[in-house]
């Protein structure tokens, strides 16, 4: 399967020309998931229904979390319950006792209250990013400095026992994206939906894990990029690289300051999701700040 990007600057037009696609999907009975960033999930679910006149059976907004409840909902995994925070703080300092005899530069660190939340914080860091003991462990080959290794070896010795622990007592919502990729393999809905994924400026390594098998079994995937000159889109030329080296490509660029066509400016209650805020009083304003700007 092929993946589209599609180009632009701010502005330009890229989510209107997500909706416009969706549209004509929905006109010819072809089911489309818009995926988006967790924390601006409920917005857009808002403006698609405002674009659409509904949500359900043949559009979808969801954050790469709300696909995975999604898919293990319609699949037939066995429903799995997860380990809270506290939980995770609690495990997180039986590892760290666990491991402390065979610790070595952080032997006495370990003695620290502190230690083990900046170690959970860790462990949480690399598990977004798809780095598990064992890819960790074997990149520490690698490196010839002793202290830098043996700290990498330590921080593998508790991660290791720590997953031990929470698989015992259930799952880790932190590990739901790598679940996520087989749901997509065994899922027969994907295989007939085309994603179109907006408003990311960069994606962490098992989010790319998702794309590379959404573009692998899904009808279709669209992603947005937007571009610019400067230091600061260095990040999104690598992450067009990045899907480039797994996917064949395809580019859609909409030119500066042209909206695509079906979008009256923002009347039609949709633009780029950061234009799009609500006040106190639940109006929506197309501004960085809400009260500030044009009122949709």
């Amino acid at each position: 399967m092929s993946v589209t990007f599609i180009e632009g600057k701010a502005g330009s037009g890229k989510t209107a020309y997500c909706l416009d696609k969706i549209q004509e999907n929905i006109n010819n009975g072809v089911k489309s998931v818009l995926i988006v960033p967790e924390q601006i999930s409920l917005s857009f679910e808002k403006i698609a229904v405002k674009k659409f006149g509904f949500l359900g059976n043949l559009v979808d907004v969801l954050s790469f979390n709300r696909l995975f409840y999604s898919l293990s909902k319609a699949s037939d995994m066995e429903e799995r319950s997860y380990v809270s925070k506290v939980g995770k703080t609690i495990l997180m300092n039986r590892a760290v006792s666990k491991a402390s005899s065979k610790l070595v530069v952080y032997k006495t660190s370990a003695k620290s209250p502190d230690f083990s939340g900046q170690m959970l914080k860790t462990v949480t860091e690399l598990k977004r990013h798809g780095v598990t003991p064992e890819s960790l462990l074997k990149a520490s080959e690698n490196i010839s400095e002793a202290n830098v290794k043996s700290k990498i070896e330590d921080i593998c010795r508790i991660y290791e026992i720590y997953n031990k622990l929470v698989f015992e007592r259930g799952a880790d919502s932190d590990e739901s994206l790598s679940m996520l990729s087989i749901l997509i393999k065994n899922s027969s809905l994907v295989k007939e939906t085309e994603f179109f994924i907006d408003c990311f400026s960069s994606f962490t390594g098992e989010e790319l894990a998702v794309i590379k098998t959404l573009t692998e079994n899904a009808k279709k995937v669209y992603i947005t990029l937007k571009m610019g000159k400067g230091y600061i889109f260095e990040s999104v030329e690598r992450t067009k690289e990045k899907i480039s080296d797994f996917a064949k490509t395809e580019t859609v660029l909409l030119k500066e300051n042209k909206k695509h066509t079906g979008v009256s400016g923002l009347r039609n209650g949709y633009a780029p999701y950061r234009t799009i805020l609500p006040d106190e009083h639940g109006h929506w304003w197309s501004g960085h700040l809400p009260g500030k700007g044009q009122r949709i």
